[in-house]
């Protein structure tokens, strides 16, 4: 996979589904400010909108340090 042209985001994708246990259909409604802050840090917890769930049901999402490593690299 690290030889593909987008090999960095996909990557992370199965990460974030795995890891967090998000849908695939979350993490695509996903934007750029759920996770990452003004300051530039990873959040600890990504908030989703009713709109960005499977359920329609808003929820927070718990971001381990272990991912948010990941996703800061």
């Amino acid at each position: 996979m690290a030889t593909r042209r987008h090999a960095a985001r996909n990557r992370l994708i199965v990460l974030m589904t795995h890891w967090a246990g998000m849908w695939v259909g979350e993490v695509a409604a996903g934007r750029i400010g759920d996770v990452v802050g003004r300051d530039g840090q990873v959040r600890p917890e990504i908030r989703l909108a009713a709109e960005q769930t499977k359920g329609r049901h808003a929820r927070v999402v718990f971001v381990s340090e272990r991912l948010r490593r990941e996703i800061a690299t």
